[in-house]
């Protein structure tokens, strides 16, 4: 993975069309998006498990007393306060608490780090239109070849026991509640095996070895979370 960028940075560069006009499952993807942040929050430890006296799951809370934490990150934390959340309240509290679109945020990044460009037009002389062509496409071609070697077990983004790494696990998680994975690897083989492994990624049967049990438990919540809001036919453990 693109191991200096964030899981969002990673999800949106997925996503994007290379001449920038588009994004795959963009009507899901401020759900997505937000999941993303989520979960990297959940695998630094700073979202922890507060209560369980509700019988809709697990209740979440943020931890506070972050330091030296990515801006865009901060910014989450900040939002949520001392307050308790179940996973499905968290993911909107975090999208209606932003001024700016995630989308924005996550793109005027890539762009900041030369990943990408920003170009602004005006159509008929009046609507601007803003595109982000990708400036380093290849970026995209390994990380989709690396997500594609975890779905069939090869390559060196699994640990020891054939186990997806957090990131890629979270991706594919991802990815899976969007309902868009086939697009991005459209040469991947789709046999029985592969199908399999899919499932077990998605279920958090193969997940990465040594979660603490917290982060497994709010990755869990967050994959079901993040399916039900999108509508995705399937629930996909980010873990």
């Amino acid at each position: 993975m693109n191991e200096d960028l964030l899981i969002v940075e990673d999800l949106m560069l997925l996503l994007l069309s290379e001449d920038g006009n588009s994004v795959a499952g963009a009507a899901v993807l401020d759900y997505a998006l937000a999941g993303a942040v989520l979960v990297e929050l959940a695998h630094l430890e700073h979202l922890e498990v507060h209560s369980h006296h509700r019988t809709k799951g697990t209740l979440i809370r943020a931890q506070r007393d972050a330091t030296a934490i990515d801006p865009l990150l901060a910014l989450a934390l900040e939002s949520f306060g001392r307050k308790e959340y179940s996973a499905r309240t968290l993911i909107p509290t975090l999208i209606d608490s932003l001024e700016t679109g995630l989308k924005e945020l996550v793109l005027e990044r890539l762009s900041h780090r030369e990943i990408v460009d920003r170009q602004t037009k005006r159509r008929l002389g009046l609507i601007p239109a803003t595109r982000w062509p990708l400036r380093q496409p290849h970026l995209r071609v390994r990380l989709g070849s690396r997500i594609s070697d975890i779905v069939t077990a090869e390559g060196h983004v699994l640990t020891g026991d054939g186990r997806p790494d957090l990131r890629g696990a979270a991706l594919i998680g991802l990815l899976s509640a969007c309902r868009v994975y086939s697009l991005l690897a459209p040469d991947l083989p789709w046999n029985p095996q592969v199908a399999k492994r899919i499932r077990a990624i998605e279920k958090g049967t193969v997940s990465a070895p040594g979660t603490a049990s917290a982060i497994k438990e709010i990755s869990d919540e967050l994959a079901r979370a993040v399916s039900s809001l999108t509508g995705a036919r399937s629930s996909a453990p980010i873990l």
